[in-house]
Order: C-alpha cells, then structure tokens, then sequence
C-alpha cells in the first residue's frame, strides 16, 4: 500500500504541477481555466493519497516526491500519464475489497470519476 500511494501521489503531483505551469503559459483563453482545473484536481488527488498512505515504522520519507518529480507537456500528460493513471486506478480499485478497506476504495472512485472525466475533456483539447 505504501509503494501504490507514494506512485500515485507522485504522479498526481507531476501532472498538478507541469498542468498548473501549462495552464499560465498556453496563448488559448478558454483553454487556461480547463487545463488549470484539471492542474487543482490533480493537486486534490495528492492530498487524497497522503491520507491514505500507512505510517510505516522505518521508512526513510513521507514524502512521496523525495526522489524528485517528472516534468510533462500537454501531449504526453493528455496522451500516456492521465490514460495510463486511470488505466491503473482502475486496476487497483477492482483488487481492493471495499468491505476491508473502505476508505482507499472511496479514495480510487474519487480519482477514477475524476481521471475519467479529465480523458474525455482531454480529448477535446487535442483535437
């Protein structure tokens, strides 16, 4: 659980922080505000996993970006790491029996409603 939520919350913190950088720096008015939304949502994401990260006695960090974060534009993020995210979501939450841990499966319907929705507005900004 603690290897999933450090990768998890490391990747939601890449997209918050490359969108949020894109969303100040593309020219299309209308595009900033989408690209910063999904940017705030990727930021909410963070917090979600931290909360759910287990404290675990001997770990060097709680911090999920110790090792550095990854740096991404418009094509990859909308292209390889949201779909790739989800796709993975997806797949931990089918293996997490919600009767023994509620709270990460709440957690992964969260983020799977909020992936989902951010691949279809996606899809409209890459066209």
């Amino acid at each position: 659980m603690v290897r999933l939520t450090d990768r998890f919350g490391a990747a939601e913190a890449a997209l918050s922080g490359s969108l949020g950088a894109l969303a100040r720096s593309v020219d299309d008015p209308a595009l900033a505000p989408v690209i910063a939304g999904h940017a705030a949502q990727h930021a909410w994401h963070v917090e979600l996993w931290l909360a759910r990260r287990p404290v675990v006695a001997g770990t060097r960090s709680n911090d999920p970006l110790a090792d550095g974060d990854v740096a991404v534009d418009l094509a990859h993020a909308y292209g390889e790491v949201v779909p790739g995210l989800l796709e993975r979501a997806r797949a931990w939450r089918e293996a997490t029996d919600a009767s023994i841990d509620a709270p990460t499966a709440r957690v992964l319907d969260l983020v799977i409603a909020d992936l989902g929705a951010e691949v279809v507005s996606a899809a409209a900004i890459r066209r």
